[in-house]
C-alpha cells in the first residue's frame, strides 16, 4: 500500500506541475550556479503600441509586466494540492532564475518524489516512485503559442505574456474597461483555435483572473489571490495563492488544484546551485495524457 500511495502521490504533483504549465504551460542539461546580479540587468519588456496592439492594450501590458520585474534569483516554499483528478497535498521548494529557468522539487515525508523543470521551450517533470518523465514544448502544451519560460514566471507573479511572438503569428490583442473600473485585455488567433484572457480589478496591475480557451476542447481558468510584498523586492508584490482548474470537454477529464505560495519567506537575488536534469535510462517516457489516464 505504501509503494501504491507514493506512486499515485507523484503521478498527482506531476500533473500538478504539468497542468501549471499548460494553464500558466539529449536528457542531460548542463546548468551551473546562478550568482545574483544587478536587478537592472533584468529590464520588462517593452510593447509599443501598433495596428495590432492598441495604445490602451500596450499601457496595460507595460504596468503589469514593469510591476514583476526588477529581480534575478528568486527562491521559495511552496505547497501544491489537487483537487482533482486525485486529492493529494505536498510541500515543494520553487526556484527562478529571471528569463531563464523555473525549477520545483517536490516532497512527501521528506523524500523527492517529482521534480519540474522549465527551460527554454521544455517542460520536464520527473516522477520517481513510478520511474517515469513528462518532457513536452511549452507552444505544443498550448496549441503553437509562443509562450515563453518569461512569461510562465510573470504569471507566477501575477502578470501578464508578452504578446509581441504572438501578434507575429496572428494573434490579436484588444483591451477593455468596466464602468467600476475592472480591466481586461484579450489574445485572441484569427482562427479563434486558441484564446487567453485577463482580467485585472478596478486601480490594480495585478491579475486576479486568467482563462484559457482553445478549440481542442480544452477550458480552463487560473485564479491569483493573497497578494504580498516580497521582502527587498522593492515594492515586488506576488500571489500568496493560485488556483486552477481545467477540463478536457470532449473527454471529460479535468485537472484541479492550488499552489500556495509563502511569499513571506521567499528570498530574491540569493545564489541558485542549479542540478543538471539527469533522467535515469530505465525511466519511462510518457505524455501528459497518458499520465492523466493513469487515475
Amino acid at each position: 500500500m505504501k509503494i501504491g500511495f507514493f506512486r499515485l502521490s507523484a503521478l498527482c504533483v506531476a500533473v500538478a506541475l504539468t497542468a501549471g504549465a499548460v494553464l500558466l504551460t539529449g536528457c542531460k542539461s548542463s546548468r551551473k550556479a546562478v550568482v545574483a546580479e544587478s536587478a537592472a540587468s533584468q529590464s520588462a519588456p517593452v510593447v509599443a503600441s501598433s495596428a495590432e496592439i492598441p495604445a490602451d492594450a500596450a499601457a496595460l501590458i507595460n504596468a503589469s509586466r514593469s510591476r514583476a520585474d526588477g529581480w534575478q534569483t528568486l527562491r521559495l516554499p511552496v505547497s501544491v494540492s489537487l483537487s482533482a483528478p486525485a486529492s493529494l497535498s505536498a510541500s515543494a521548494t520553487l526556484e527562478m532564475v529571471n528569463g531563464r529557468t523555473i525549477d520545483l522539487s517536490v516532497k512527501l515525508l521528506g523524500f523527492e518524489v517529482a521534480s519540474g523543470h522549465i527551460e527554454a521551450d521544455t517542460v520536464t517533470v520527473i516522477v520517481k516512485p513510478a520511474h517515469s518523465y513528462v518532457r513536452e514544448s511549452i507552444s505544443h502544451m498550448l496549441g503553437g503559442a509562443a509562450v515563453s519560460v518569461a512569461d510562465l514566471q510573470a504569471m507566477l507573479l501575477g502578470a501578464v505574456v508578452d504578446p509581441t511572438p504572438l501578434v507575429a503569428r496572428g494573434v490579436q490583442v484588444t483591451a477593455a474597461a468596466e464602468p467600476d473600473g475592472t480591466r481586461f485585455l484579450a489574445l485572441m488567433t484569427a482562427d479563434m483555435n486558441l484564446g487567453l484572457g485577463f482580467r485585472f480589478p478596478a486601480g490594480r496591475d495585478l491579475l486576479d483572473l486568467m482563462t484559457v480557451a482553445s478549440a481542442k476542447g480544452f477550458q480552463g481558468e487560473i485564479d491569483f489571490a493573497d497578494y504580498t510584498a516580497v521582502k527587498g523586492g522593492n515594492g515586488l508584490e506576488m500571489p500568496g495563492l493560485i488556483s486552477f482548474n481545467g477540463e478536457q470537454m470532449a473527454r471529460g477529464r479535468k485537472v484541479a488544484g492550488q499552489i500556495k505560495a509563502n511569499v513571506g519567506r521567499a528570498k530574491l537575488n540569493d545564489r541558485i546551485n542549479s542540478k543538471p536534469v539527469n533522467i535515469p535510462a530505465d525511466y519511462r517516457k510518457v505524455d501528459l495524457s497518458s499520465l492523466l489516464k493513469s487515475f
